[in-house]
């Protein structure tokens, strides 16, 4: 696993990529489920699976008053 906090310090992505994107606060069975899928089509295409996640719930920038308190930490989230 290889963990980049800026997509500026990717030189030249893969060129066969399957990605899912999202917060995955919490990594639930629905988010563990969607990145099994994303390994799975990366692997069949022999390619790079990709996660991108955020750093904030996408709503902090949004909707400020509407964002949820967060589960996961980003430090836990690198785990």
């Amino acid at each position: 696993m290889e963990i980049t906090e800026n997509i500026q310090q990717i030189d030249s992505p893969p060129p066969r990529v399957a990605l899912t994107l999202g917060n995955f606060d919490g990594l639930h069975l629905g988010h563990q489920d969607l990145i099994a899928e994303v390994v799975s089509q990366a692997r069949r295409r022999q390619g790079v699976s990709v996660v991108f996640s955020f750093k904030n719930h996408p709503l902090e920038i949004l909707a400020p008053q509407a964002a949820p308190p967060l589960i996961t930490t980003l430090e836990e989230k690198a785990g």
